[in-house]
């Protein structure tokens, strides 16, 4: 792991990260598996302070880290990329970054079918975008998309802002992540945003992953900014516009008419989705449970492993709940169950495997 780790580092050593985003600057990351955590000039034991692929606070300053199950199987200038992506993170806490989307609000996201429809034409308009020959083209696609984002906003509210706001925090990140990564190696970053375009048009499931798909989105819609030459602010500090807010705010689409396509294979999907998650529900209530009941609030989270139906709230990987009584912290593997108190927004009882 060491010699992985030296690699990165070393390849880090040769990006301007000034150069990718206006005042970016690299912080420190740590290596680890389930036994060890490698620093910069240190080896420690594993501990659940690491946890993910993220940013975390460690000895009073932000450290990106990345959990590495067989360094044989990393590429190290994939991972490097990867690395920048989680240092991102750090330069955003750095500069008191507000746009974080709030994923437990989230999970109200409108699971409304043309919802999907509208932004799987808004997926295949972004990719027409960027494979335009050329720029007059790729500003009426522009306009067209900016023009179906105001609709649904309009028609579903102000949860479609969520899309927005992982898009400006995660696809920022990821955006610094494959720019860092064309400086490595054009080829690894063009295999990287064809996957991309792939991932959002060809697997619809993601689709109905909210934050996973805006992701990629995200990533791509800045690509597609700088492609068309709309400049967006770098600044992080004080900002409360998203990205996507901020650059078409000036943008008159009174002219462009939006149309919703019904896809036979979205609906289908959207069926699935919605079936798979109540089977999962239903499954787990049939295994030998303890139930506990309180009172609590969600303090730790992974919002890539979770999913709401109703007053519930569905765990697979893990979740931290804070006792509102004690103010204990309960770190709880997953899979777990939770039963949610709306009125008053407070987890009521919850149901974790014996």
């Amino acid at each position: 792991m060491r010699k992985l780790y030296n690699l990165v580092n070393s390849t880090l050593e040769q990006i301007d990260f000034n150069e990718i985003w206006n005042g970016f600057e690299r912080g420190d990351f740590a290596l680890y598996n389930k036994a060890k955590v490698y620093l910069k000039e240190d080896v420690i034991p594993y501990d659940n302070r690491f946890l993910g692929n993220t940013t975390i606070k460690y000895k009073e300053k932000n450290l990106a880290i990345w959990y590495v199950e067989n360094e044989n199987d990393e590429d190290y200038r994939e991972l490097s990329a990867n690395i920048v992506h989680e240092m991102f993170h750090s330069y955003q806490f750095l500069k008191g970054e507000t746009r974080f989307p709030n994923d437990i609000e989230g999970l109200a996201y409108p699971n409304i079918l043309e919802n999907y429809n509208l932004k799987y034409n808004e997926n295949s308009l972004l990719i027409n975008g960027l494979d335009a020959k050329n720029k007059s083209e790729k500003v009426r696609i522009f306009k067209k998309l900016v023009a179906s984002r105001k609709l649904r906003l309009n028609k579903f509210g102000d949860l479609i802002k969520y899309e927005f706001e992982i898009e400006t925090a995660e696809g920022s990140a990821e955006y610094c992540g494959v720019k860092s990564l064309r400086i490595i190696s054009d080829d690894l970053y063009e295999e990287r945003i064809e996957s991309y375009k792939k991932l959002i048009i060809e697997e619809k499931k993601i689709l109905f992953d909210i934050r996973k798909s805006c992701y990629f989105t995200g990533t791509l819609f800045l690509l597609f900014l700088d492609e068309i030459g709309v400049d967006f602010s770098r600044k992080i500090e004080n900002e409360q516009l998203t990205i996507f807010e901020q650059v078409s705010s000036s943008i008159d689409t009174s002219d462009v008419n939006v149309k919703c396509f019904d896809n036979p294979e979205i609906e289908k999907q959207f069926k699935e989705e919605k079936l798979r998650k109540e089977n999962t529900i239903n499954k787990f209530l049939k295994d030998k449970l303890s139930l506990v009941k309180g009172k609590f609030n969600i303090c730790g989270y992974d919002p890539m492993n979770m999913f709401k139906i109703d007053n519930r709230i569905f765990c697979r990987h893990f979740i931290i709940l804070k006792n509102s009584e004690t103010e204990e912290k309960i770190f709880i593997n997953g899979p777990v169950l939770m039963e949610i108190d709306e009125d008053a927004d407070y987890v009521k009882e919850y149901y974790k495997i014996k």
